[in-house]
């Protein structure tokens, strides 16, 4: 947890006193680095950066009021983990952009230009909201302010430092009962929607990641026809409703009879066994990568562990050496204590070698467990490739097959329509009927139209399958080998230098 707060004196320090102050990342940056670690362990925060997603603690709160200028709440989305909020003593006047915050337990918004009741409003999105303090604002001048907020705030435990009672918030509720209730029954309907569309959204991204969100339900039947606009046409021509006899659906449009032919069952079969060998591959390769970043993670501890036992060696070694020195002060034998400041040098050293061979054996373990788990992954991905290709084939055959149904259901009425053509006038939206070379070449445009939109969907598939893994592989060794890999060596490095400043400027005995 990462407690930050930051002076009047650092915001004048960083945007001049006469400047109005704005919550940007130079003003959260700076307030993290001013209450975080020293010493070595604050030049490597530093070198890393802060991680905003570990801030739970925000102080902003000004007592010198010559330097409240925070008037308005922002940029505060990236702390996601926030629990404890000040905003006191600032010049706020709206309660707003905090909805990414929806951890905070504790608000402090005291001593503000806050004149709104409508603003409590705002925070019944904020479930684990415990404690709020809200007085010194212009809102706390309306009588029963107190009663307005314990009504509308139902799970608020404390208002400004006070707790509130039972009886307080009953008789609260009896006097704004039925707003409440409306404003409780359209957040409920609300955040059921919200659920839905969340479920929905986890559902569709789940699919992404299998690489089948473009086969879902009828997803790959509406991309063919969106794109095909002569065979629109010819399966909408109500002149040749009277086709539908011919078929087993009496009574059903021309349209529908083409869309259950399109989905054949072969057809649908293969999209449905692809969709579900999809999410089975998709939890294959989920669990592999989760046992790959626990491999990788158990080496790295164990890296760690070798790590610190030989540091803490080089520690007792290094105790032991400057005892020594200490009680060679009385009798002063210089070729001892050059002696014994040669053994803590090559004690340095050969810490230094002990780490960088430790550091070296975990590239080389992690560049096999990486290995290894890309020609794993590559063999899972081949397989589900196989399944795609099975998939598409099957879907192409029913494609073909519609479009012969459709080429001799049109070419019959065609030559059907050239017999009475001379008898009675056609309708108007037949005439492609009368042009048999039309007609031919819209059908080759529709089943090219279908053909195309199904390679494109295999290729997709195929593709973004190829492009993941060869990011994840390309991340992984980015990440854990050659990041890490360089921090971790210049740690070492920062580490046996401070060592050896330390030995050179120790106060030795006087030889």
């Amino acid at each position: 947890m990462l407690q930050v707060q930051l002076t009047s004196e650092g915001a004048q320090r960083i945007y001049g006193k006469l400047e109005p102050t704005v919550i940007d990342d130079e003003l959260l940056t700076t307030a993290c680095f001013a209450q975080g670690p020293t010493g070595e362990a604050g030049k490597l925060a530093e070198a890393e950066g802060i991680a905003f997603s570990s801030v739970k603690q925000l102080s902003l709160a000004y007592n010198n009021l010559s330097f409240n200028r925070i008037s308005k709440i922002e940029n505060l989305e990236n702390l996601a983990n926030l629990e404890d909020l000040s905003l006191f003593s600032n010049s706020i006047s709206v309660i707003e952009n905090l909805d990414k915050n929806t951890k905070l337990r504790f608000l402090s918004l005291g001593r503000n230009n806050i004149n709104s009741l409508k603003n409590i409003l705002y925070l019944r999105q904020f479930k684990h909201l415990d404690c709020l303090t809200i007085d010194n604002n212009p809102l706390c001048e309306e009588e029963g302010y107190e009663n307005y907020i314990f009504a509308f705030l139902g799970k608020l435990k404390y208002l400004d430092y006070k707790y509130i009672l039972p009886q307080w918030r009953a008789k609260a509720y009896d006097k704004y009962q039925i707003a409440v209730d409306q404003m409780n029954e359209a957040q409920l309907e609300y955040e059921e929607k919200v659920v839905e569309a969340q479920k929905e959204a986890l559902f569709l991204e789940e699919c992404k990641k299998a690489f089948i969100d473009e086969i879902i339900g009828d997803n790959l039947f509406n991309a063919m026809f969106a794109k095909d606009k002569d065979g629109q046409s010819l399966i909408k021509l109500s002149s040749v409703a009277e086709l539908v006899e011919q078929y087993p659906y009496p009574g059903l449009h021309i349209c529908l009879v083409f869309a259950l032919l399109l989905h054949s069952s072969s057809s649908r079969n293969a999209c449905k066994q692809l969709f579900l060998t999809g999410q089975e591959e998709y939890q294959k390769r989920k669990s592999e990568e989760d046992c790959l970043r626990s491999c990788i993670e158990d080496a790295k501890q164990d890296s760690k562990r070798r790590a610190l036992e030989s540091i803490a060696q080089y520690k007792e070694t290094k105790k032991a050496i400057k005892k020594k020195l200490d009680d060679l002060y009385q009798d002063s034998f210089p070729e001892v204590a050059e002696a014994l400041l040669s053994d803590l040098r090559q004690a340095i050293y050969e810490l230094w070698n002990d780490l960088m061979g430790n550091e070296v054996s975990l590239v080389d373990q992690l560049e096999e467990i990486i290995t290894d788990f890309g020609r794993n992954m590559s063999e899972m991905v081949s397989g589900f490739t196989e399944s795609v290709q099975v998939c598409f084939s099957k879907v192409r055959e029913s494609a073909g097959s519609f479009n012969e149904r459709l080429a001799e259901m049109t070419l019959t009425y065609a030559e059907r329509l050239a017999k009475t053509e001379a008898q009675q006038k056609p309708d108007p939206e037949s005439s492609i009927y009368l042009d048999r070379d039309n007609l031919v070449n819209a059908l080759n445009n529709s089943k090219e139209v279908h053909v195309s939109v199904i390679d494109k969907c295999e290729e997709n598939v195929n593709k973004n399958l190829k492009q993941w893994l060869e990011n994840l592989i390309e991340d992984l060794h980015q990440k854990e080998e050659y990041e890490r890999h360089t921090n971790r060596v210049i740690e070492i490095n920062m580490y046996i230098d401070d060592q050896r400043v330390d030995l050179e400027t120790s106060e030795l005995p006087q030889i």
